[in-house]
């Protein structure tokens, strides 16, 4: 979770552990299961897609009407959260998600985006894989308004996964235990190697890598009353964002925002990067690099 060398406040870690006392991790919820078919579906309501063939869960779409803890995480630092990405994190290159230049880049990519951590990205002009660290400004450690937000909104998606897909959560946390790369930061509250996220954000169809098995967890906010809309391309599924959501996505599955124009919604994401849950003489170096920095 915390990239910097500077420990994280005791007095933060034992609010965030209050603070989610307070959220139960019963689930209480009997979620309708639909399955991928040959035409297009659209969906405004919680339920579980899974493949027609396999049977394996490709999306669970959950709704604040269903679950207010969604809404409550994110309508008190939503706000503070985007503002301090504003200043303190460097905007991610449309290159992550096309393999083109700025100059190139096509109308699928919109709006902002952030990482908070290594992303893996095809280099447009070396022609291969490359991986970069996205260092935030120092300037965050001492903005303790952001702090809390941001551990708020991230470790409450790792939460509201425990609540949902326990057994994800479990092995989530157990690859977390496999790499170096958060030693100052309890990872029980959220074992994510990467954060991300986005304002007014669309991007073209794509799989990530993430780590095999495991979901991408998402929770997004509708902020105008305009189209805002999450896509399985693969299940031909578009899921309408309405107030506030909570989406688990298979990684390795087609997905994407769709480009709906200036919908100024937002989105949070917990992922674990497939290269960076090991514990090797690689990733001990990636670690060694980011403390230099």
């Amino acid at each position: 979770m915390n990239r910097e060398r500077q420990d994280i406040d005791q007095s933060i870690i034992d609010e965030l552990y209050a603070y989610f006392s307070d959220i139960s991790i019963e689930n209480n919820l009997n979620l309708p299961t639909i399955y991928n078919e040959d035409f297009d579906q659209f969906v405004d309501y919680s339920c579980i897609v899974r493949d027609k063939i396999s049977d394996k869960i490709l999306t669970i779409i959950i709704y604040d009407k269903d679950d207010e803890s969604i809404s409550d995480i994110l309508n008190e630092n939503a706000e503070i959260l985007v503002n301090g990405f504003e200043k303190y994190y460097p905007k991610k290159r449309s290159c992550f998600y096309n393999g083109w230049s700025n100059k190139t880049k096509p109308t699928s990519y919109s709006g902002k985006n952030w990482l908070c951590g290594y992303q893996r990205y095809f280099h447009p002009v070396m022609k291969k894989q490359m991986i970069n660290y996205h260092k935030r400004n120092p300037m965050t450690d001492t903005d303790r308004e952001f702090l809390v937000a941001y551990l708020k909104v991230y470790c409450g998606i790792y939460h509201l996964e425990k609540k949902y897909l326990p057994d994800i959560a479990r092995q989530r946390l157990e690859l977390c235990k496999l790499s170096p790369f958060a030693p100052n930061f309890p990872i029980d509250l959220n074992p994510a190697t990467t954060l991300g996220g986005s304002i007014n954000f669309s991007n073209k169809p794509h799989a990530d890598s993430c780590k095999k098995g495991m979901m991408e967890s998402i929770i997004f906010k509708q902020r105008k009353d305009k189209e805002y809309t999450f896509c399985n391309y693969y299940a031909k599924i578009e899921f309408k964002i309405n107030k506030c959501c909570l989406i688990f996505q298979d990684g390795k599955t087609m997905h994407g925002t769709k480009n709906t124009g200036n919908h100024e919604g937002v989105g949070f994401v917990n992922i674990t990067k497939s290269n960076l849950v090991c514990n090797t003489e690689y990733t001990d170096n990636l670690f060694r690099t980011v403390n230099k920095k």
